[in-house]
């Protein structure tokens, strides 16, 4: 069952006193409680938990401060290793819900004339480069197992 959730109501399911862990990205809200010991309490990725982290993800950035849906700002590159990131969470970890009020595919790239639809053909442009720096990173962000 789908639900909504505010930035508040999401912030409860950070893993701790048993809690599932949930994390948004573009909006989604993705249960990643099987990944509990990367994203839950003393893991590596705990800063997303229960928070919206698309500018994180897009910026590889392990920072509760850029846990946010501000995509305003960040280039190509970024933007297709956010894609990239919705693409594995939505495979491996169930879509719970949607983050009300102001999801991050409502806002626009500084360098697009639109939200996400609109940025397609720079974010195609780019797949090559992100492919190998996804390569490269992948285990600075394993997507838990």
């Amino acid at each position: 069952m789908s639900q909504t959730f505010t930035a508040e109501e999401l912030a409860h399911y950070d893993g701790k006193d048993g809690k599932p862990v949930y994390l948004a990205l573009r909006g989604q809200v993705f249960d990643v409680s099987e990944g509990r010991s990367f994203y839950g309490p003393g893991g590596p990725y705990e800063a997303f938990a229960g928070k919206e982290c698309s500018r994180a993800l897009a910026l590889m950035k392990i920072d509760a401060a850029e846990c946010n849906d501000n995509l305003e700002g960040l280039d190509d590159k970024c933007l297709q290793t956010l894609q990239d990131w919705t693409k594995k969470f939505t495979q491996k970890y169930k879509i719970v819900g949607q983050l009300s009020g102001g999801a991050a595919g409502s806002r626009a790239s500084s360098k697009g004339s639109g939200a996400w639809a609109s940025t397609g053909v720079m974010m195609a442009f780019g797949v090559v480069v992100c492919a190998v720096t996804l390569y490269y990173a992948y285990d600075k962000f394993p997507v838990a197992a």
